[in-house]
């Protein structure tokens, strides 16, 4: 009955996000009531890179589930089975829990290991920081369904040029791109959940897992999945996949 539960919940968390890649073209489609209440959703978005070295060509696809519940945030990586899941807790300090959905479990980091004084709670929250909005340029505003669509753009910076479509009422992305010479990094928004039921259910899936906290890894060398997770490279602390708004990788909460 336990591994027929423990399969249930690993179905729900990638019916889920499944559900989120069957899309028409507007975001906002199946929307029935204009919600600008930025704190409770789920955005879906396609991470497209292009690298460029010498004549060659490199193109990389991912997906990127961006789930908020009050102070819990999601970070779902649908083709890794990973979810970091951020807490922005009352005392300002963020903790992580990084949790590896095929196999319901997690890692539990506290504000100390994660050094989270350095890091910026807006660059979870809404995948970039409010800063980046002092080095673009508005270019116009438009409207869109119920919500307003803000353009800017930037002048090159170390040969950079970023393009932002922004919807301040839910503080999301709605297309980034940055180029340069290197090449490409682009992501676009898919489409925006704002179901109460939906998040409700995917964040009380995660908390079901079964957390370790990192400081205690070491003295379960008997487990085999921390051992596969660490010879994988998954459990150490800087490991992310999030970038800021130069492009550059950054370093890498949660419920309970």
């Amino acid at each position: 009955m336990k591994n027929l539960t423990a399969q249930l919940l690993i179905n729900l968390v990638s019916l889920l996000c499944l559900n989120f890649l069957f899309l028409g073209s507007k975001a906002f489609a199946n929307q029935n009531v204009c919600n600008n209440t930025p704190n409770q959703l789920a955005a879906n978005y396609t991470i497209e890179t292009l690298s460029r070295s010498g004549q060659s060509e490199q193109h990389r696809h991912q997906t990127l589930v961006l789930w908020r519940k009050n102070n819990l945030v999601g970070h779902q990586f649908p083709e890794k089975d990973i979810t970091e899941l951020w807490e922005h807790q009352k005392d300002q300090r963020i903790k992580l829990y990084r949790e590896f959905d095929a196999h319901q479990r997690g890692i539990e980091y506290t504000s100390e290991e994660i050094k989270s004084e350095k890091i910026n709670w807006d660059n979870k929250y809404q995948l970039l920081p409010n800063s980046v909005f002092k080095q673009l340029s508005k270019i116009k505003t438009e409207k869109e369904s119920c919500w307003t669509v803000e353009y800017y753009s930037s002048a090159p910076q170390n040969k950079v040029v970023t393009k932002l479509q922004w919807i301040p009422e839910l503080k999301l992305i709605k297309s980034l791109e940055l180029s340069g010479e290197s090449g490409t990094k682009t992501w676009t928004l898919n489409k925006v959940d704002l179901d109460a039921k939906t998040i409700n259910t995917a964040f009380a899936a995660w908390d079901k897992y079964q957390l370790t906290d990192y400081a205690d890894v070491g003295d379960n060398e008997s487990d085999p999945f921390l051992m596969k997770m660490i010879n994988l490279g998954f459990i150490e602390h800087g490991a992310s996949g999030f970038y800021n708004d130069k492009g550059e990788q950054l370093g890498g909460g949660h419920h309970h």
